[in-house]
């Protein structure tokens, strides 16, 4: 069977995942065309992967690196022609586009008809913030251009079918665990670090404001304890907010480059992700793989996510329920250890790239 997997992003989640669900169709043998960006910053396995598999043919494009360049790449038609005549010349039985990106609809709804395409939405809603309204037309343009839809959190699976998706037409799998970062830096915790985190890109809809106006209380009860804030985004609607903090928040507001992510996560004790609205997070199971349990909002997805043997779910907009959950972690590190470990353990026995492949295969092969 051919499928062609395509994905043209170059940071974040997107190559992770992306590379993982590849990698697990290469080992069962089906022949892969992937395209992928040339700036994708997980290259050199991709590679190593087209070369250790014959199976695998890998065609790399230059996408851009900046909003300039992305602008003028809007008109490089004759690539966008030049991507699906080799995708079509393939003959695959399935295009699968493990994650959105911004050349999508140049190529996708100009593939061959009789293939089927296939698409891991990873936001069903776009998320608030500057560019919401552009980020859902580009969302719902999915619907028309493709034939199945995987989704990451089954409370979506309604909101799908009222956009007229049949329900066959939806998998649900789960976010598998990124071991991608901890398989051979992992290091079990066994004395607290006192420090608190939050890891992702600073986005208003992480509820930043929400965490450091948190902290900011709690800091006088727990005054040894710090905050670490990891991810590149705009700070500077947080200045006033750190102002009487800012001596016992660690800061790395920039890109987190592949090799300084198991460093960050293991300096802290757990996670914290205020989010004021989400589908699911990645960061969770990345958190789980370094046995570090989250505190997150009860928005979106994360129930499906964070539940109390892995963590502690607190309602959104209440201050109070956070510093709560965050005291109760610190006073009982114990509990820290014991609900780390488990997120690992069920993390990494219930979803797996493997059985993320599994549903995505025995669905799509069955129907």
């Amino acid at each position: 069977m051919n499928i062609s997997v395509i994905y043209l992003g170059t940071k974040g989640a997107g190559p992770i995942y992306s590379f993982e669900m590849v990698r697990e169709l290469v080992r069962r043998n089906y022949n892969i065309q992937c395209i992928i960006s040339s700036y994708i910053e997980n290259y050199n396995r991709w590679a190593k992967l087209a070369v250790d598999n014959s199976n695998i043919e890998l065609i790399t494009v230059d996408t851009y690196r900046d909003k300039k360049e992305f602008f003028f790449s809007l008109f490089k038609f004759s690539l966008f022609h030049k991507l699906i005549k080799a995708i079509n010349s393939f003959h695959p039985s399935y295009i699968y586009v493990p994650m959105a990106f911004m050349w999508e609809f140049m190529i996708i709804p100009f593939v061959s008809k009789k293939v089927i395409k296939i698409k891991t939405m990873h936001d069903v809603i776009a998320h608030s913030g500057k560019y919401q309204s552009l980020f859902q037309l580009k969302i719902n343009l999915s619907y028309r251009y493709y034939d199945k839809f995987v989704i990451l959190s089954e409370l979506f699976r309604r909101f799908l079918i009222n956009k007229g998706i049949s329900d066959s037409n939806i998998i649900h799998i789960p976010h598998a665990n990124f071991d991608y970062y901890s398989n051979s830096l992992f290091v079990s915790s066994s004395t607290p670090k006192q420090i608190i985190g939050f890891f992702g890109t600073i986005s208003k809809y992480k509820g930043i404001d929400r965490l450091l106006s948190a902290f900011s209380k709690l800091h006088k009860d727990y005054p040894n304890y710090k905050l670490l804030i990891a991810g590149k985004g705009d700070m500077h609607p947080y200045k006033e907010l750190l102002k009487d903090i800012e001596n016992n928040v660690i800061l790395y507001n920039r890109w987190i480059d592949d090799e300084e992510v198991s460093e960050i996560i293991q300096q802290i004790d757990f996670l914290v992700l205020p989010y004021i609205d989400a589908s699911q997070s990645g960061v969770i199971p990345l958190a789980y793989s370094f046995e570090k349990p989250v505190i997150a909002t009860n928005v979106g997805g994360l129930s499906e996510q964070v539940t109390e043997e892995t963590g502690i779910l607190v309602e959104p907009n209440n201050e109070a329920q956070l510093i709560a959950a965050m005291a109760k972690l610190i006073d009982d590190y114990s509990l820290v250890q014991d609900l780390g470990r488990t997120a690992r353990q069920k993390s990494t026995l219930n979803n797996t790239w493997d059985k993320s492949l599994d549903i995505l295969m025995t669905n799509i092969l069955l129907s």
